[in-house]
């Protein structure tokens, strides 16, 4: 929704730790001014390799991803798919998504109330996404805002509750409390990188380790 799909420096800065959570950032009531001197690890020195992707990029007169979905996206905002419309959308592997590639899947469908989306944020393996479906509630919460602004009569769009599938049949609970163990170091050095979700429980004991 930004001119040119892009967040300014400070805008980056204040994004909320859980959005950003690798690099440091500013407070809310913080400023420019306030950076450290050493900017290792900050979101401050992150900006400044993107703007050095960014000149190269145009250099070079190409384009990438994100690109693809601004373009599509604002599109959409000005042809809007009346003509063919989509009344449903399941979205498998959720995860591997980036959340401007989920919002174009929430703007498109007509039902935003019949969708569904499984993944798992541990299984990430998309380069540069970090998934998490609070993350994609924000989406439908922003979508129902987008509607109170727009003409009435529209459905009311809710935001979705999360339901964990506790129980796994593939794989037994030897090799789950080992999954659960690197999911514990990942919630506990990258805090807010992983939906916070009770851990599975396998359907079989399984052998025991030789």
């Amino acid at each position: 929704s930004r001119k040119g799909g892009r967040l300014s420096r400070e805008e980056y800065l204040k994004l909320p730790a859980k959005m950003a959570p690798a690099f440091q950032g500013l407070g809310a009531k913080e400023s420019l001014e306030d950076l450290p001197g050493d900017r290792r690890g900050t979101r401050d020195l992150v900006y400044d390799l993107f703007e050095m992707y960014e000149e190269l990029r145009a250099k070079l007169n190409a384009y990438d991803l994100s690109d693809v979905i601004f373009n599509l996206s604002s599109r959409l905002q000005r042809f809007p798919m009346d003509a063919l419309p989509l009344e449903t959308i399941f979205v498998d592997e959720t995860q591997d998504f980036t959340q401007a590639e989920l919002a174009v899947f929430v703007g498109v469908c007509q039902d935003k109330n019949a969708m569904f989306f499984s993944g798992d944020t541990a299984q990430t393996i998309a380069a540069g996404v970090g998934f998490r479906f609070e993350d994609l509630r924000v989406i439908f919460y922003q979508a129902e805002q987008d509607r109170q602004k727009a003409a009435a009569g529209q459905e009311v769009v809710a935001v979705p509750m999360v339901r964990q599938l506790k129980i796994n049949y593939r794989t037994h609970n030897g090799i789950l409390s080992a999954a659960a163990a690197i999911v514990d170091l990942i919630q506990t050095f990258f805090t807010g990188t992983v939906d916070r979700l009770p851990p599975e429980v396998g359907f079989h004991q399984g052998p025991k380790p030789k």
